[in-house]
């Protein structure tokens, strides 16, 4: 599944859908604001690859505005030390984007790898009542870099194990 928009796309649902040994991304996205993605389940995925890529560019402002990505079940959904659920949102100006009520269990071991990564994303992130389990010695929970500002709130979270940081906050041009 691929959801791609020469202009932003809105008001897409994703439900109660098994992702299972997909390649490359399982869940990618191009200029497609105010997607909800619920109640998936993401495992098993090949090599090198993450599990959801919310993505947009300077040439789509807002390309990523209003995406709600809850109550999700990710079981060693991503092995590339990227992020289970990476929001890449740089020059596109998005607002208000909400990771809620998710479950991550078995992040891979590899450097860099994150629960939930923000690039771009001009305010109004949430990250609430989420269940991660594993972080990786070298990795992150919920991590922060290159072109993230306004408001955060990271709120009633569960992060427990591995060596990594639970919350890493990186300024632009950092990595």
């Amino acid at each position: 599944m691929n959801i791609t928009g020469a202009t932003t796309l809105s008001g897409v649902k994703v439900r109660n859908n098994i992702f299972s040994g997909y390649g490359s991304v399982g869940f990618p996205t191009y200029n497609a604001g105010n997607l909800l993605i619920t109640k998936n389940l993401f495992r098993s995925p090949l090599a090198s690859t993450e599990a959801m890529q919310i993505k947009a560019d300077s040439t789509t402002s807002g390309g990523c505005n209003g995406t709600v990505v809850s109550n999700n079940v990710l079981t060693a959904a991503s092995n590339n030390g990227g992020s289970d659920i990476n929001f890449s949102c740089t020059g596109s100006n998005s607002t208000g984007v909400t990771v809620s009520g998710n479950t991550d269990t078995g992040l891979a071991d590899l450097n860099g790898t994150s629960f939930t990564g923000f690039s771009g994303v001009t305010g109004g992130i949430v990250v609430t009542n989420n269940h991660v389990t594993g972080t990786p010695t070298s990795g992150s929970a919920v991590y922060f870099f290159g072109s993230v500002s306004g408001s955060a709130l990271i709120d009633s979270n569960q992060i427990t194990g591995g060596g990594g940081s639970a919350v890493s906050i990186h300024g632009a041009g950092d990595s």
